[in-house]
């Protein structure tokens, strides 16, 4: 198994959390496994981390067949979705299990203070199981 970050906006962590998103896109492939944990960034103006989920599978596929498969599982409308993956030919969608909240979600300054060059991912970025970071979050898990 392995562990991710990955940054979204705090509108769609919102619909996670609500049950009502299951399916997160990303505009490039996932090299990632069923079964890896995702622990979810929520940027500005909340910028922290605030929800893990399981990965119950990743598909990659053209726009097309994602937005035919998906689009009543990722809250957004045919329009942004067709902004999103302007000039991809291909793209990642996330499905999500197991969502959890982290009740007292560590925030930027927090994460910066006791992880070395903490930054938020832009696409995302996988946590080794000996990683500060990753020892970090799981502390808020446990608790």
């Amino acid at each position: 198994m392995r562990n991710a970050l990955i940054s979204v906006k705090p509108r769609f962590v919102q619909s996670i959390l609500s049950g009502e998103k299951t399916v997160e896109l990303r505009r490039r492939k996932m090299n990632l496994s069923a079964g890896s944990k995702l622990w979810i960034y929520t940027t500005l103006p909340k910028a922290c981390v605030e929800v893990m989920a399981t990965i119950d599978m990743i598909e990659f596929g053209t726009p097309d067949l994602i937005w035919e498969k998906y689009s009543n599982k990722i809250c957004i409308t045919k329009e942004e979705f067709d902004s999103y993956v302007i000039g991809c030919k291909q793209v990642s969608a996330i499905s999500l299990e197991l969502i959890e909240k982290i009740n007292h979600p560590p925030d930027l300054s927090f994460l910066r203070s006791k992880v070395d060059n903490f930054h938020p991912p832009q696409f995302f970025k996988k946590l080794p199981d000996n990683s500060q970071l990753l020892g970090l979050l799981t502390s808020f898990i446990d608790n």
